[in-house]
């Protein structure tokens, strides 16, 4: 059996950005949040996507590590 490639495919350093299928260089906005009477603006803000690191169950964050955990398993 082959070894995974730690790496999923995605080039570049864990911080590298990861570009819009579009061209954009944020993937979304999370917009002000207004609940049960409290009002939030610090949470607004764009979403940008990194190449990531992988570091275990649960842990890790971007490409690489939304790859690693949610990957369909042959």
């Amino acid at each position: 059996m082959a070894k995974a490639d730690k790496n999923y495919g995605v080039v570049g350093t864990p911080n590298s950005p990861i570009a819009h299928p579009d061209g954009l260089k944020c993937y979304g906005h999370v917009p002000e949040i207004h609940s049960r009477g409290d009002y939030i603006p610090s949470a607004s803000g764009d979403i940008f996507l990194r190449a990531g690191r992988h570091t275990g169950p649960n842990k890790g964050f971007g490409v690489r590590h939304i790859w690693a955990e949610h990957a369909k398993r042959n």
